[in-house]
């Protein structure tokens, strides 16, 4: 059974790794970190008296590009499962567990001698603040068609975030079902065209000239979210392409054109993209044509709009 649990924790650890790296674009990471445990009474666990040391399973910082003058360090730890998620009562005392000691981990990481390392390496020079994100990555080894329980987020209540006596500032949860959004469908998005950027879309807080509004690392706060914006390069060609968690409906898209309109506002692309889970051209074809034609938008960008889906199949093949 341990020798199992082993080899189930190194396979979770080994597909995170290769994600971070290679997907979403933080090739300094640093994996399996020991720090000492500042509050050795307050973070005991199980019957032990006190605590020395906490794990961190990886770690990875940049600067902050949603940010001006931000470093946003990522505290990671990996969960996997070889087994399906565990039932409701089972699942709160687990997530609980893992929740806590992420919580304990980042607060004696900002006191740690690392943290002082990253604070002063080259990447932080001239940042006046720093994020501190938590991130749990919780895996499960069944497909949907083995477990269909693949969204946990939805049974995760303020219960069992809750961690007393200490604070948090943020702290991102990665289930399978957000993860193989984001694995899958970046990934082949980047094994099809020749250069994928992410899009740091403009806001009050990153308004330094040096942003160039896109770049090869994803901001951390984009792993929660149901909308990944990426600027392609192509064969000559300049593409806005999102892709999309949530399925197509006729009320998302109006409000996808608008976002699009917002990160494009110069109409800078030849081409702009919206990818969704569910799309059938036989389907959708005319409710797209319609919010087309009612839709305020002006003809340059209404000529460049496509629908795809993420995976193509012999209903969406062109």
């Amino acid at each position: 059974m341990g020798e199992t649990s082993k080899r189930s924790g190194e396979h979770g650890e080994d597909i995170v790794e290769k994600f971070l790296k290679e997907i979403i674009g933080y090739s300094n990471i640093q994996t399996n970190e020991s720090i000492n445990c500042v509050y050795e009474k307050k973070h005991v666990i199980a019957t032990a008296k006190t605590r020395t040391t906490h794990g961190i399973d990886a770690l990875v910082y940049s600067r902050n590009n949603l940010k001006d003058n931000n470093l946003e360090i990522g505290v990671i730890s990996i969960k996997h499962t070889i087994d399906k998620y565990p039932t409701l009562t089972t699942f709160e005392a687990k997530f609980h567990e893992y929740f806590k000691e992420l919580v304990y981990t980042i607060n004696c990481y900002k006191k740690s001698p690392l943290s002082s390392i990253v604070n002063k390496s080259n990447i932080a020079e001239g940042v006046t603040s720093t994020d501190y994100v938590g991130i749990l990555f919780w895996l499960s080894n069944k497909d949907k068609s083995q477990d269909d329980e693949w969204n946990i987020r939805k049974k995760i209540t303020s219960k069992i975030t809750t961690v007393e006596n200490d604070v948090y500032d943020k702290i991102l949860i990665i289930d399978n079902d957000i993860f193989e959004f984001l694995f899958e469908n970046i990934l082949s998005v980047k094994n099809t065209f020749e250069k994928v950027d992410f899009i740091y879309p403009k806001t009050g807080f990153n308004i330094s000239s040096n942003n160039l509004g896109y770049g090869s690392k994803l901001p951390l706060l984009y792993l929660s979210s149901n909308i990944i914006p990426l600027r392609i390069e192509d064969e000559g060609k300049k593409i806005l392409y999102l892709l999309i968690k949530d399925k197509f409906t006729e009320d998302s898209f109006i409000t996808l054109i608008n976002l699009a309109k917002n990160i494009n506002s110069l109409q800078t692309t030849d081409h702009t993209v919206f990818s969704f889970p569910n799309y059938n051209k036989s389907d959708h074809e005319q409710m797209i044509k319609k919010v087309l034609a009612l839709t305020s938008i002006d003809e340059n960008l209404k000529n460049q709009i496509k629908v795809v889906k993420h995976k193509i199949d012999f209903r969406n093949n062109e």
